[in-house]
């Protein structure tokens, strides 16, 4: 993941003055061309990352079913290996619908050109919110591979039933959750990055010990959340299973839900 941000930081600016270009010419197989590497990109990268997913996922729900004392050996290996085997066409399929909607959405910013700017932006509005909406989707869809082993189409029925159940217990979740991992991660990077500029005594290596240690610690809370939200899917559908594998655990969660329902606030 890391190293195709790095290569599309490299290529977005003659990629974008390319698009331009072919706008300007009006050439249909250069845009068609241009398309597809962005599509690559988009594609490759939401494998890499969802693959990820899945195996945090995975993992996870392993534990939460049987428990601390019964985790069969390796897990994650086992996991990752079903990602990599049965669960990665489901993965494939998912990154690829999100990496389209990417694609047509950054085309768009290019290709668009109304006289009327409101309108110009009202279309990319929509867009944007298909992408970013499809992509939320997205990662409870696989969620529900990575925990039930089942095909992305039946994952996205599995997903749609629990947005009809409880859609706003999952955003509020999820809005308590990334801001903190977010600012773990930003609050981390600062202080590393001021203390390697301090110690060397260079503004330039303090900035890039900021990047890198962004980049290593966005790599380090990702699977966090990975498992935030398997916990949340898992305890949704089936929420007996965590009392009898992780008691401690499932009063935990009771006691937090318990408190939340009667919060007047």
């Amino acid at each position: 993941l890391v190293v195709f941000n790095l290569i599309f930081g490299l290529m977005s600016g003659p990629t974008m003055g390319a698009l331009n270009t072919a706008t300007s010419y009006n050439a249909p197989a250069s845009w068609v061309f241009l398309a597809l590497i962005m599509l690559m990109f988009f594609w490759g990268t939401q494998v890499i990352t969802n693959v990820s997913h899945v195996t945090t996922s995975g993992t996870v729900a392993t534990w939460y079913f049987v428990g601390a004392g019964s985790m069969p050996s390796n897990p994650a290996v086992a996991s990752l290996k079903r990602s990599m085997t049965t669960s990665f066409g489901s993965i494939c399929l998912g990154s690829l619908i999100v990496a389209i909607l990417k694609t047509i959405y950054y085309i768009a910013r290019v290709m668009t050109q109304h006289e009327n700017e409101f309108v110009r932006c009202i279309i990319l509005c929509i867009i944007g919110c298909i992408e970013s909406l499809m992509e939320y989707f997205n990662i409870y869809a696989l969620t529900h591979v990575a925990i039930y082993g089942c095909s992305y189409i039946q994952a996205a029925k599995k997903t749609w039933e629990l947005i009809k159940m409880c859609a706003w217990a999952a955003i509020f979740n999820d809005s308590l959750v990334w801001p903190v991992l977010t600012m773990t991660n930003l609050i981390g990077a600062v202080a590393l990055g001021v203390a390697g500029g301090f110690i060397a005594g260079n503004l330039t290596l303090g900035i890039i010990t900021f990047v890198v240690a962004w980049v290593v610690l966005m790599l380090l809370l990702r699977p966090i959340y990975s498992g935030v939200v398997t916990i949340f899917v898992c305890f949704a559908h089936e929420p007996e299973a965590v009392h009898a594998a992780n008691p401690e655990f499932g009063q935990a969660i009771v006691a937090a839900k318990a408190l939340a329902d009667t919060s007047t606030c």
